[in-house]
């Protein structure tokens, strides 16, 4: 993605808020429709700092979404990204602070979920403590 380019000078643009919260409530939309919502907590960590119109709010709820704040995650600075996009990448690994939970699947709001998730969320299949949180892979350029 690129930061700080006409959109004419870019292969890509970087997501805006209102970008990030469609994607939301797609994934929202994909992933309420193939859980069991008894069985599995919809969850959506947002960064702090990361203020939501009340009115998005609702939208997200509507799909099933518990809105939760991420924290912050400090880092020295020659460990932050150059690169303006990632520079709030490390609040992913929050994810494994979320001891509440028997298991975690963290999954990125411009993704969708396309098959069954009630068996990987039953959380039978992670049989060791460091299996516990589980992510998906990325396929960007179909890599």
């Amino acid at each position: 993605l690129t930061d700080g380019s006409t959109e004419e000078q870019s292969s890509r643009i970087v997501f805006t808020a209102t970008n990030y919260i469609h994607g939301a409530m797609a994934l929202g939309a994909s992933v309420r429709n193939r859980i069991d919502p008894t069985q599995t907590h919809m969850l959506l960590l947002v960064r702090d700092g990361f203020t939501l119109d009340p009115q998005d709010i609702l939208r997200l709820e509507s799909v099933g979404w518990t809105i939760g704040t991420a924290p912050t995650v400090p880092l020295q600075k020659q460990f932050i990204p150059k690169f303006p996009r990632y520079k709030t990448t490390y609040t992913k690994i929050t994810a494994i602070g979320l001891a509440e939970y028997d298991c975690v699947m963290l999954m990125d709001a411009d993704t969708l979920a396309v098959g069954d998730l009630k068996e990987i969320m039953s959380c039978s299949i992670f049989t060791e403590p460091q299996h516990r949180v589980g992510g998906t892979i990325d396929l960007y350029r179909g890599y």
